[in-house]
């Protein structure tokens, strides 16, 4: 029996979200070798972007070709969605704490709801905004194990989170919209190239060749641009082009977060437990909603607007 095409969807944007989870694994380990967030952002757009050249030049070398529209809307994209995003993310992490950082981040579901009702014009329904709530709650439960004092207040590091959530979402508004006219490897080919080179103004790519040879540092590395990098964004972008509304998706893809969690805890045997956990169940409690929602409106349109 064959699956519908916005459940292949909806399976591909949960599959992004469990591998954008598993980048925690692999930043840990650089972390704990002495490397920074900001040296190791540049080889994880480069290795993305030299694994999505290498796979469209096999596949359908015509994908490479882009116009001028489109180069201007994947350079902003480049610029804003990777490099600044990612230069916002580590810098509100330095100035806050990571459970700050990581709980401003996922207000983007919010900024996205918002813009996919503007530009997009996506139904903003009830089950939405429940799994909305229920999301962001679980979010901070998950992040910060329900106390306040996982959080720390700074003004110019919350306005840093907060835009980093605001950039995020437009990625995804933009992804949604250039899937009509481009294809997305197209996309991510242009995106992680720009997101690469605007990198160096902030990222140091020499930092690892400085440092004593580990083989499994440099795996890391490479896993961190072909996974939860090249591999999920694809993964996203895809489902986009088989229906999923970008409010949907940006909810399904905090699954991120639980993911990371729990892997720190196998992993890592870092603490998990008590509001923890009502936060995993939360969070996977509002993607169950999401993809219980059955709007005939959206799935007509939807449908409609596929790049076959």
């Amino acid at each position: 029996m064959k699956l519908a095409r916005k459940t292949k969807g909806y399976m591909m944007i949960t599959g992004s979200g469990f591998l954008w989870g598993s980048m925690f694994f692999y930043a840990q380990y650089l972390l704990d070798r002495g490397l920074v967030s900001q040296d190791f952002v540049v080889w994880k757009l480069f290795i993305g972007f030299l694994a999505m050249f290498i796979y469209t030049w096999i596949k359908d070398r015509t994908l490479l070709k882009i116009d001028k529209r489109g180069l201007v809307f994947t350079m902003f994209m480049g610029l804003v969605c990777h490099a600044v995003y990612n230069l916002f993310t580590f810098l509100s992490m330095e100035k806050t704490s990571i459970s700050t950082a990581v709980s401003l981040l996922y207000t983007a579901p919010m900024f996205v709801m918002i813009m996919s009702r503007i530009f997009l014009k996506e139904i903003i329904t009830s089950p939405k905004i429940i799994a909305l709530i229920i999301c962001t709650i679980g979010v901070f439960l998950t992040v910060t194990g329900g106390s306040l004092r996982a959080l720390s207040f700074n003004l110019s590091g919350v306005t840093l989170g907060l835009l980093a959530g605001f950039f995020y979402a437009i990625m995804n508004i933009l992804s949604k919209s250039l899937l009509n006219q481009y294809s997305q490897l197209t996309i991510l080919i242009y995106t992680f190239g720009f997101g690469s080179l605007f990198s160096l103004a902030f990222s140091n790519p020499l930092v690892p060749f400085k440092m004593e040879f580990d083989p499994i540092i440099w795996l890391c590395i490479i896993a961190l641009g072909v996974l939860p990098t090249a591999l999920s964004y694809l993964l996203f972008t895809t489902g986009l082009t088989y229906g999923v509304e970008s409010s949907k998706a940006s909810i399904i893809a905090t699954l991120e977060v639980p993911v990371s969690v729990l892997g720190s805890y196998l992993l890592f045997g870092q603490e998990i437990g008590g509001w923890k956990i009502v936060g995993i169940i939360m969070v996977l409690l509002s993607v169950v909603l999401l993809q219980k929602e059955n709007n005939p409106i959206t799935e007509v349109r939807g449908l409609s607007s596929q790049n076959h």
